[in-house]
């Protein structure tokens, strides 16, 4: 702040108002000329802009002449070998038209080379309003093949020590706040018309998957267990067996959110699954010191796990430390590993969960990841109420598998093992 700072009333873009200033002890003193939410700028109007250096040379590229995709991989440049692997494996097994882009080059194209997540969307909204071309290929998938961050502009010193690189994520609006903020990578899929501004009350209209993989070596292995995966299935019964889980409380709409997830599941080709239920409403509770719990409830889950399941559904309260205030699914049971005892058995192991339940919107779609020896499981879609927040993130989580699988809307999803390496 100096003698010359100017503070300006900038609300009203187009009519600025110049405001009565007192300056003192290197702050501005000012009185708002109307009540309410107002935007201000101060500046120094003798200051002179800094001048802009040479950083690099950008290559000639067009993204907006390539022939309309059915799947998009975006990768950071350390691992697009790979991921054209993946692009290899759909061309030839699934005759799917398939374009890897470095991500730069979507920033480039898409947000004048500063790294933008909406740079994503903005790629898939442009393919996507392109629709089906003559030859039947229209975008319905993405992948971005790399891990994410919730501090996406790396100023945090757990994330600036980082030494792989890393795809974006978008963040809701509230980022700043723990108890409702969240990231997700579903917005890149949201791209109907008039759909930017609340992607809460819009469907996805293509499916997006993420390899969070921080390694030419991860990203071989994952891209190993892909196409294993795909040319040498294992259809293991655990397939048949699906597990729901309900929280408690708030009138029971857990449960109720829990039984649609079914309903859809079951008329959308999931009739023949067997639904195992862990509602805990239905089990006694237990007092403690430490609160109440429900022993019962866990250890019905845990062997349900331990049997195998091919998609495991959560509904309910959460937090970055587990599921339900009674601690049915605690961070230690992740860490620690409970769920790998059948890593070799032939059977499924459920892997690490990922749930990512946005507090702030009744009904919106979110993610359980699970997995399954070798495999693989399937990444769920849940309805989770507007209860206790929970921002747990796919990007703080550890997974380097996924295979794609129908969802209920006829799009793949991709679903997730826990790779040996990690």
């Amino acid at each position: 702040m100096t003698d010359e700072t100017q503070v300006w009333d900038v609300t009203t873009s187009h009519l600025p108002t110049e405001m009565n200033v007192t300056k003192r002890d290197g702050k501005a003193v000012f009185s708002p000329i109307i009540s309410g939410n107002r935007e201000y700028v101060a500046f120094n109007p003798s200051a002179s802009f800094p001048s802009p250096t040479f950083d690099s040379k950008v290559s000639n590229q067009n993204i907006h002449g390539e022939a309309t995709p059915d799947m998009v991989i975006i990768s950071p440049t350390e691992f697009l070998d790979q991921a054209r692997r993946i692009a290899s494996m759909h061309e030839s097994v699934d005759s799917m038209r398939v374009l890897v882009v470095d991500q730069k080059l979507v920033f480039n194209e898409f947000s004048s080379g500063t790294p933008d997540a909406m740079a994503y969307r903005k790629l898939n909204k442009m393919f996507y309003d392109r629709g089906a071309d003559s030859k039947g290929h229209k975008l319905g998938y993405m992948l971005l093949f790399g891990n994410g961050t919730y501090d996406n502009r790396q100023l945090s010193s757990t994330v600036k020590a980082a030494s792989y690189p890393m795809l974006l994520t978008w963040q809701s609006e509230a980022s700043n706040d723990e108890n409702i903020s969240f990231t997700s990578d579903d917005p890149f899929a949201v791209l109907a018309d008039d759909s930017g501004t609340d992607f809460a009350n819009f469907d996805l209209n293509i499916s997006v998957g993420r390899f969070p993989v921080k390694s030419v070596s991860e990203a071989r292995t994952a891209v190993d267990k892909l196409i294993k995966y795909v040319t040498t299935p294992n259809n293991g019964s655990w397939k048949n067996n699906v597990l729901d889980v309900a929280d408690d409380e708030n009138q029971a709409i857990h449960m109720k959110q829990s039984e649609e997830t079914t309903a859809i599941s079951k008329v959308n080709g999931g009739n023949d699954y067997i639904y195992n239920k862990v509602y805990i409403d239905a089990f006694n509770a237990v007092s403690q010191g430490s609160g109440r719990t429900y022993p019962d409830a866990r250890a019905k889950m845990f062997h349900s796990l331990s049997e195998g399941v091919v998609w495991w559904n959560y509904t309910g309260h959460a937090s970055p430390n587990g599921w339900t205030g009674e601690g049915l699914l605690t961070s230690p049971d992740v860490s620690n590993n409970l769920f790998y005892k059948r890593l070799h058995s032939g059977f499924s192991k459920p892997s690490r969960i990922l749930p990512k339940v946005p507090q702030n919107v009744q009904k919106y779609p979110s993610m359980l990841c699970t997995g399954a020896s070798s495999d693989g499981a399937k990444v769920t879609s849940m309805d989770v109420q507007n209860c206790i927040p929970n921002h747990l993130n796919r990007n703080q989580q550890k997974y380097n598998y996924k295979q794609k699988q129908k969802n209920t809307q006829g799009f793949p999803e991709y679903v997730f093992e826990e790779g040996e390496s990690l």
